[in-house]
């Protein structure tokens, strides 16, 4: 075995495993916005809603978008949620 300087770096595990996610959440009450959730879980709670996630596909099935929202989204709700994806991420 060979000896080694590498450098060692300690950090805890959470903070390995964080992620930010950009994404969109709806409910009836407060409407539709975009946010940036630290971490990417499948529901969330909202005024003691459960909203859950939701992927929006474009016409090849490929992720554009993540809406979370108490009922599976609406057609007229995808297609804004398209649209403002495409806007905030230039998405061709």
């Amino acid at each position: 075995m060979e000896s080694s300087n590498a450098a060692v770096e300690c950090s805890e595990w959470p903070d390995e495993r964080r992620v930010l996610s950009e994404c969109w959440i709806y409910t009836r009450e407060r409407g539709l916005r975009a946010v940036t959730l630290h971490g990417n879980g499948a529901s969330i709670a909202l005024d003691g809603r459960r909203l859950f996630r939701w992927h929006i596909l474009d016409e090849r099935q490929f992720i554009l978008a993540h809406v979370y929202s108490a009922d599976q989204p609406t057609r007229e709700l995808r297609e804004r949620v398209t649209e403002l994806a495409r806007s905030r991420f230039a998405i061709a």
